[in-house]
């Protein structure tokens, strides 16, 4: 990979409420290791996890605990997040260490994500600011009506499905969170916040699974995709 010259961290997102999933998802057992553990073990082969910050809902910060020091990950900090993605991300940054200079956010319910991509990204935001894990859509896409009737078809060479990790310089992600105003809490990615703020996202482009588990049948998935790796 190319050399990054800014300080490193991970944003590790763990605060979501699991609703399509019913249980916490991310304490589901995959390969014999919680779900969420995936990632954050893989990175730590590379990245130093007092870098980092795992953001997790409020009154489950023990059960992660417990979790992280059953599998050595203890080194990794916890703070809790908030009502949605946008606020648990903000305090992960506020809680990242001070050094760290490029910031990438992972969801942990991508147990697939590999380390060379989250270097890849992280290399795409020390060189120009972003650098965010994507692929392009092999469907074709339609918007359609709150009733589904069709009004437009895009044309899908233009179009990407964004993943994580998303990286990007820390001021940059600092002023888009700081500048974010009304209806912040609905946006569903990072490149969303920084875009608002007047900054460029710059895609990468991922080849490899990097499944994000969403409902009960996503762990077989995944599985088989951890088998074949």
């Amino acid at each position: 990979m190319e050399r990054i010259q800014g300080c490193a961290g991970v944003i590790f997102a763990a605060g979501g409420r699991s609703s399509r999933f019913g249980d916490n998802k991310l304490f589901a057992p995959l390969d014999g290791m919680p779900l969420f553990c995936h990632c954050i073990r893989r990175f730590a082969q590379w990245l130093p996890l007092q870098n980092c910050i795992l953001v997790v809902p409020k009154g489950e910060t023990e059960t992660f605990r417990r979790c992280l020091e059953q599998w050595q990950l203890d080194a990794l900090p916890l703070t809790t997040g908030g009502d949605s993605r946008f606020a648990s991300v903000k305090a992960g940054l506020a809680a990242l260490p001070k050094t760290v200079s490029l910031v990438a956010v992972q969801d942990t319910a991508r147990p697939l994500t590999s380390l060379e991509l989250l270097q890849r990204c992280l290399a795409s935001a020390d060189q120009c600011g972003s650098g965010i894990a994507a692929h392009h859509v092999v469907d074709t896409i339609k918007v359609a009506s709150p009733q589904g009737l069709v009004q437009e078809t895009p044309d899908r060479r233009l179009l990407w499905a964004t993943e994580t990790p998303q990286a990007f310089r820390r001021s940059w992600l600092e002023a888009g969170y700081n500048a974010a105003g009304s209806g912040a809490d609905t946006l569903t990615d990072d490149a969303q916040v920084v875009q608002m703020a007047g900054y460029p996202v710059q895609l990468v482009e991922n080849r490899a699974p990097n499944l994000k588990v969403t409902y009960p049948q996503d762990l077989a998935l995944a599985q088989a995709l951890l088998a074949n790796s």
